[in-house]
């Protein structure tokens, strides 16, 4: 079973139904869910019997190697972050993702993929360009929904060895 290619693909319909205007994101957990609902479309589309193996909010290293969702046995992992757009609210009063959080996440991701995690994945939205601008050398996706712009970074980690895409 290919956890990376189901992972991949349910992103590809959160990016499509977020585009569509289909979506509305308040927080990380609202994103957990769609990307597992999607894993789910995806599992089925593929695969005839359930149950299926994605889980969200797992320890996959005890203690504390907790990941935001896993398919298959630690085949495929990510941790996910969301910077939302909440319009008219003053940029101080705005709950948001510090970028040291994120630097965490990149090398939560690596140490996971060293200690043998094939496929590794930080996903983040972010809807006011907040981290656009903190990280500018990293492959961003601009993404609209309705009359906003948001940016999308999907950063894969791999295993030492593994040449897939």
């Amino acid at each position: 079973m290919d956890y990376h290619a189901i992972f991949l693909e349910a992103i590809e319909a959160f990016i499509r139904d977020y585009e569509a205007g289909h979506l509305r994101l308040l927080t990380k957990q609202d994103l957990q869910a769609y990307l597992f609902h999607y894993c789910l479309e995806a599992f089925s589309k593929h695969y005839s019997s359930p149950p299926y193996k994605v889980h969200c909010g797992v320890v996959i290293f005890p203690p504390r190697e907790r990941v935001d969702i896993a398919l298959g046995d630690r085949e495929a992992v990510a941790r996910l972050r969301l910077e939302p757009d909440y319009p008219g609210l003053p940029p101080s009063e705005k709950p948001f993702v510090f970028s040291d959080d994120i630097e965490h996440d990149f090398k939560q991701l690596r140490a996971l993929c060293e200690r043998g995690v094939p496929h590794a994945y930080a996903v983040i939205l972010d809807e006011d360009g907040r981290h656009l601008q903190a990280f500018p050398m990293v492959p961003w996706r601009k993404l609209k929904n309705g009359e906003r712009e948001a940016y999308l970074l999907v950063r894969h980690f791999r295993k030492a060895g593994d040449s897939s895409p």
